[in-house]
């Protein structure tokens, strides 16, 4: 009996120990500006404690700050699903960041269209830049060609020519 008190002793210290000090290391990773590691510090919180809201917030917060949107948007709407031990201030916040997370993930899906259609341009006109190119190429090699084809019959009619004199 007292082995099951004293794990239970040790769970409790993770809920009263642990847990309360990776969520500040995460609050003060943002504050910092550090939110890859905030994003550490709440994983491993709820590693430990999968319904703690704060962890979760602040996981949300953190992906929201590095771009990961949906990632965002995913943990802050468990926030706003739970039912208990979140506060209306909470939901509030989480509501926010979920609403930026949306915008930033439209501005996302906008930009990389007008990538996609950036590099799609930049193809066509490298293709039909290389095809002027070759074009190029082909008429400069054709001259050149048709300078040698010139010079050889040239030279074939002035053979001819000369045999021809040495005949007569």
């Amino acid at each position: 009996e007292e082995e099951e008190e004293s794990e239970e002793d040790e769970v409790g210290n993770v809920d009263d120990l642990v847990i309360p000090v990776l969520t500040n290391l995460s609050a003060c990773c943002i504050q910092i500006s550090e939110f890859g590691k905030s994003v550490q510090f709440c994983r491993q919180a709820l590693d430990l404690r999968p319904n703690c809201h704060k962890a979760r917030f602040r996981l949300g917060r953190s992906q929201y700050e590095l771009g990961y949107f949906d990632e965002a948007i995913e943990s802050l709407g468990l926030v706003l699903a739970a039912t208990e031990g979140v506060s209306d201030a909470d939901k509030g916040r989480s509501k926010i960041y979920i609403d930026k997370s949306e915008r930033g993930l439209a501005i996302q899906k906008q930009n990389m269209r007008k990538r996609k259609d950036g590099m799609k341009k930049a193809f066509f006109n490298a293709s039909s830049s290389a095809t002027t190119q070759t074009s190029s190429i082909d008429q400069v090699s054709n001259s050149d060609d048709s300078d040698i084809i010139k010079q050889e019959i040239a030279t074939d009619a002035d053979d001819a020519v000369v045999e021809g004199g040495k005949e007569g």
